[in-house]
């Protein structure tokens, strides 16, 4: 279990709120897999930290992520690219599951942008995200909206279908 930042909070107060959040915050989250379901998925990157605020490095995840797309056959539905976490809407893939998936994705992304920083150290802080009014070009918007293919496929190899179905 990780550490709560509780120094605002008086000592006398801290027991009774580190068993509520721990109440509230599952120890083993059941994952179902080979449903056919879809998977929405935010990932943020160590310690909140804004990796992905670059335009290299966005480029870079998006280029992990369209290699381990082809390699797990998975449809990618939507995703969206922030500086410090990601958005992904995901089919089920057609080899592992979304866990290897992610492990991949994550694993793959590390070791690369470990590679390209390797003689520098990145300390910027992320400011605003900088998205105002114009379209978030690290996202499947453009996709949807204007029709473009992004640097990964979105929702063509095999149509994504969600079905519903009754539980009981």
């Amino acid at each position: 279990m990780g550490t709560t930042d509780l120094s605002h909070v008086h000592s006398s107060h801290t027991h009774s709120l580190r068993v509520c959040y721990e109440w509230l915050v599952p120890n083993r989250l059941q994952r179902y897999y080979a449903a056919g379901y879809l998977h929405f998925i935010t990932t943020s990157c160590y310690q909140r930290r804004p990796l992905l605020d670059s335009r290299r490095s966005r480029d870079l995840f998006l280029q992990v992520l369209e290699r381990v797309r082809r390699r797990y056959h998975f449809v990618v539905i939507g995703y969206v690219v922030m500086p410090e976490h990601v958005h992904l809407l995901l089919g089920e893939p057609e080899r592992g599951n979304p866990s290897v998936i992610m492990q991949a994705v994550k694993q793959g992304f590390a070791r690369r942008l470990l590679r390209s920083n390797s003689d520098r150290r990145q300390t910027k802080l992320a400011g605003n995200a900088g998205l105002g009014d114009h379209v978030w070009p690290w996202s499947s918007f453009c996709d949807y909206a204007e029709g473009r293919r992004g640097p990964v496929l979105v929702n063509e190899d095999r149509k994504a279908e969600m079905t519903v179905r009754e539980v009981g």
